[in-house]
């Protein structure tokens, strides 16, 4: 496991400190996508989901605002939940790409070639995704800003590349019943 290396304890993010201050729903996938997953935390949570005016605020430049509306018996979403919903699809494709590393790593040279172009793209993307998103005094937030949903989209199709160029030596089906070995975050681009 990604703590075993480190000695260290499990832990959790929520996104009580990102860049609030900036009215953008692409910061809710790469909080809960490529940042979450880079971060090696256990545990990602939202702090709230119904708070606000989430159908104005945004647009009049206001940022406390929530994720959903409730109408009657039916829930909303906002653009920031789908964002959200965005980037939990990324973390989920970058947790399935490892799980196939992992297992390609085992087999013959041609996997673990395949994998090692897999890492490569990995990193090649985690390399744009910086650590220090949430700084804990306020001149040092904002630093490692998200960037925007096609850069993410495009992303998320280089990692789905390199999931079906590993299909040809690691089912995917297989792969989904491990726990990868993956990178701890300072190990990373």
């Amino acid at each position: 496991s990604r703590l075993k290396k480190y000695n260290r304890i499990p832990f959790g993010i929520y996104n009580g400190a990102t860049c609030c201050h900036k009215v953008m729903p692409v910061k809710d996938r790469h909080f809960f996508g490529f940042y979450g997953w880079k971060t090696g935390a256990d545990t990602i949570m939202q702090w709230a989901y119904k708070f606000g005016d989430v159908w104005t605020k945004k647009f009049k430049g206001e940022t406390d605002n929530g994720y959903i509306e409730v109408v009657g018996k039916k829930v909303l979403p906002s653009i920031s939940y789908e964002s959200m919903r965005e980037g939990i699809d990324d973390y989920k494709y970058m947790d399935m790409l490892w799980r196939m590393i992992t297992l390609a790593n085992k087999k013959g040279e041609d996997a673990k070639k395949r994998a090692q172009n897999a890492i490569n793209t990995s990193n090649e993307i985690l390399q744009t995704i910086g650590l220090r998103y949430q700084g804990v005094f306020k001149p040092k937030r904002d630093i490692d800003d998200p960037q925007n949903e096609s850069t993410y989209d495009i992303y998320r199709w280089k990692i789905a590349k390199e999931i079906m160029n590993l299909q040809k030596v690691v089912s995917v089906d297989e792969a989904s019943k491990i726990k990868a070995v993956m990178p701890e975050p300072y190990d990373l681009p």
